[in-house]
């Protein structure tokens, strides 16, 4: 008989339970699939009481190795970006990266995930079924079962270039993409736990029976997910820290899923509780509620500032974000005339040195960065010509506006706003008896409020000496 605490198989005359040593309570045999609550909460208890040491250590070397490997992927084949400071930013944008290079890392990201996990699921599994295990485990095991790993690389890999195909598909691609991986996702978890415990298996053999084992499953599989929402809310006044401990807990408990669908495991009737489908429909719900709130705070934000903008050029009244914003509009600063141009510095910015830069300041935060570029050309060209030279001249990591004139003090001027990751720049571009003046303020996107009362300080007094009005 089964054991109704733990699972464990014992002889039919057994009192107690080998394992947990608690008393045995006949558990009927059938394939009949029990009341979803029932099933969740004695998955969850059973892995609750499981002895999940090499786990814990297991998922903090599995995190330190992810970190490292996304720190040399984004330097490797992210895109560079001047900060507001005068660094260098580092971007890794799958979007614009192109195909060949998101599968590539996709491959370099799903080679190391798929090695922790193969060895992580072989230790749950262990501990599902009472076995000694350690953390050498999550290392030998995709080692000496190699095959077995790169079926499951091969697979995943597979999946992905599918899905990602469907990406290129307007809207229909897209619904297909989510249908598609809601219906994969428990399977391809299934796979990996069957490819363990059948290492003879063919992929064609172990897909079909993942696809069986979780026919009429996936609800409890995906109510069995969501219902750890709890402990992943609670990560977060933890700053992740709480997740070491989670994981492992849902690792165990998935495991558990695995051997009650494949029939190697039964459980106890515990109390009833809320529905598999309750489950999903609250959580569908606080989903949805949440999109609602984001983007109905974004059209209320979009329109407060569409409406500000509205009344600040119609009217002299210029109106600040709060209280504080009023009285920061008036900014102490004084005019500096660098190489015959006056640019308006804060008091409290302070001089620094960059590479091109014939003069650059940065404030206290260092988050606002004004700098003037001067040399001689050489050659005659108009400040336009250059303008949009210097403007093909950002990567694609930069999105730029239209190039503008605009008078500023009797003067026309070549105006270009750009945004990067984190960074904007406003330049502005002059160029006098061959002479180029390029004045560049570059700011952090939490700052955007104060660099423009800055930017509209320089305006009102940026002014070359030699220009009479």
């Amino acid at each position: 008989m089964y054991c109704s605490h733990c699972g464990r198989k014992n002889d039919n005359n057994s009192k107690f339970c080998s394992s947990c040593e608690k008393e045995l309570i006949t558990v009927e045999e059938n394939n009949s699939f029990l009341h979803n609550s029932i099933i969740r909460k004695s998955i969850k208890k059973d892995a609750m009481e499981k002895n999940k040491d090499p786990l814990y250590l297991g998922n903090i070397i599995m995190f330190t190795t992810v970190i490292i490997t996304l720190i040399v992927v984004v330097l490797s084949f992210g895109e560079k970006a001047i900060a507001s400071s005068g660094g260098t930013n580092y971007s890794l944008n799958l979007s614009t990266s192109g195909f060949l290079k998101s599968l590539i890392i996709y491959i370099i990201f799903m080679s190391v995930i798929l090695y922790f996990t193969l060895g992580m699921n072989k230790i749950s599994l262990d501990i599902s079924r009472d076995k000694k295990t350690s953390i050498g485990s999550m290392f030998k095991y995709p080692f000496q079962k190699i095959t077995i790993y790169l079926k499951i690389l091969g697979i995943n890999t597979l999946i992905y270039l599918l899905l990602e195909l469907l990406t290129y598909i307007p809207v229909v691609g897209i619904i297909l993409y989510l249908i598609l991986t809601i219906y994969l996702s428990p399977i391809l978890v299934m796979f990996i736990y069957i490819m363990i415990d059948n290492t003879n298996i063919s992929i064609r053999q172990a897909i079909k029976k993942a696809i069986s084992v979780t026919k009429g499953k996936k609800v409890a599989y995906y109510a069995l997910i969501l219902s750890f929402a709890g402990w992943y809310l609670l990560s977060i006044f933890t700053l992740g820290l709480l997740t070491i401990w989670i994981m492992p807990y849902i690792n165990v408990a998935i495991s558990n899923f695995y051997l009650y669908i494949t029939n190697e495991k039964k459980y106890k009737a515990a109390p009833k509780g809320i529905s598999n489908g309750a489950i999903i429909g609250i959580t569908i719900g606080i989903y949805v509620l949440f999109i609602i709130i984001i983007t109905f705070a974004i059209f209320t934000y979009a329109f407060i500032n569409e409406v500000k903008e509205e009344v600040n050029k119609d009217s002299d009244i210029i109106i600040e974000d709060n209280y504080i914003d009023y009285f920061d509009n008036n900014i102490s600063g004084k005019t500096i005339n660098i190489s015959g141009l006056d640019v308006f510095i804060p008091d409290e910015y302070k001089e620094i040195t960059l590479e091109n830069y014939e003069k650059a300041y940065m404030s206290n935060e260092e988050n606002i960065v004004i700098g003037l570029i001067n040399y001689d050309i050489g050659y005659n060209i108009s400040a336009s010509d250059y303008a949009n030279t210097y403007k093909s001249s950002f990567s694609s990591s930069y999105s730029c506006g239209n190039l503008q004139a605009s008078n500023i003090n009797h003067y026309n001027w070549e105006t270009l706003e750009c945004n990067g990751v984190g960074v904007n720049i406003q330049n502005y571009i002059a160029i006098q008896n061959n002479r180029l003046y390029l004045l560049i303020i570059s700011y952090d996107n939490n700052s955007f409020s104060k660099a423009e009362r800055i930017i509209n300080h320089i305006e009102k007094n940026l002014m070359f000496s030699n220009i009479v009005a």
